[in-house]
């Protein structure tokens, strides 16, 4: 009779973790509600800016005892809040301190189109809050739904503002050399050529190329 095969022995334990590291919370005396982005100012150390999804961009000084934040922008009758949806990302304009420039990405609803939002918007008063009346739309792009959104917004070192767009809740468009969506996309937000919202750069490869069921301006 053949002699059955032992179960094979468990896994030993994983060893103890003494990496040092702690993850300790900063600003415990701030709070913030479902915030989606963190951020200072170009070449100022002095603030904190919290992007709230639910439409308010917040500041307060860099301080660890710091218990008091102000309003920076309340954009929140702008922003439909759903899910993924709202207020995404925000970006400074490089030349911040002398154009007070800033760009928010955000999702809205019209007539129960869901469209995402990159617009610009400018400080009046010396870059200590932004002016919701500025608004200038430069990208709108329709999305089937409230979830897969991306927002988020960067300059490079080339000076170009990159936006980070989500499949918008159908993960073909990714792949989709036709569609905007599922994509990260340069623009030129300082040249208006012919009145256009913003430039395309000139190493763009997709530039001339089709687009498609676009749904949307800019």
């Amino acid at each position: 009779t053949p002699v059955p095969t032992p179960p094979p022995a468990p896994p030993p334990p994983p060893p103890p973790c003494h990496t040092g590291l702690e993850t300790p919370r900063a600003f415990a005396n701030l709070s913030f509600s479902s915030p989606t982005a963190m951020l200072q100012a170009p070449n100022d150390a002095a603030r904190w800016f919290v992007v709230e999804q639910g439409g308010v961009v917040r500041a307060f000084q860099n301080d660890p005892d710091a218990t008091v934040s102000t309003e920076f922008v309340d954009i929140s009758s702008r922003v439909h809040v759903e899910g993924e949806a709202g207020l995404l990302g925000m970006a400074f304009h490089p030349s911040f301190t002398t154009n007070g420039l800033v760009y928010l990405n955000f999702t809205e609803q019209v007539g129960g189109e869901l469209r995402s939002v990159t617009a610009e918007f400018e400080s009046m008063d010396g870059g200590q809050t932004l002016d919701p009346a500025t608004e200038r739309g430069l990208l709108t792009v329709v999305k089937p739904a409230a979830n897969h959104n991306g927002g988020n917004l960067a300059f490079g070192a080339d000076g170009l503002l990159y936006v980070g767009l989500g499949d918008g809740g159908n993960s073909d468009t990714a792949q989709d050399t036709q569609r905007l969506l599922g994509k990260f996309l340069r623009i030129d937000v300082d040249s208006r050529p012919f009145g256009a919202p913003y430039g395309i750069p000139p190493d763009n490869p997709f530039v001339g190329a089709p687009l498609c069921n676009f749904g949307g301006t800019g």
